[in-house]
């Protein structure tokens, strides 16, 4: 159940990412478990093998996204856009 967005294979071809409902996952090409990597849509590998994704941002008003980096464990996210960048819902957005 659910809706998975826009699977892409990691550059080495060994993991794949992809949204679920506004979740991040990762999990190995060859199969297996997926693992959780947080809050996020759209995600896009890197050249460097780190994550990009956009985050929504909710205050009782309108959206707000961020675009953001990670590495493929999901630890750390770093946001790399101002929190009020991105106003209202942008549609799906390659973070590439």
């Amino acid at each position: 159940p659910g809706h998975y967005v826009e699977p892409v294979f990691s550059p080495d071809g060994r993991t794949i990412v992809f949204d679920r409902d506004g979740t991040i996952w990762v999990v190995p090409a060859a199969g297996g478990p997926a693992d959780n990597l947080g809050r996020g849509f759209w995600p896009a590998w890197r050249p460097d093998g780190r994550i990009t994704f956009t985050r929504m941002l909710t205050d009782g008003s309108e959206p707000r996204f961020r675009l953001m980096v990670m590495p493929a464990s999901g630890e750390n996210p770093v946001s790399l856009t101002a929190e009020d960048a991105v106003q209202g819902f942008p549609g799906p957005v390659d973070a590439a």
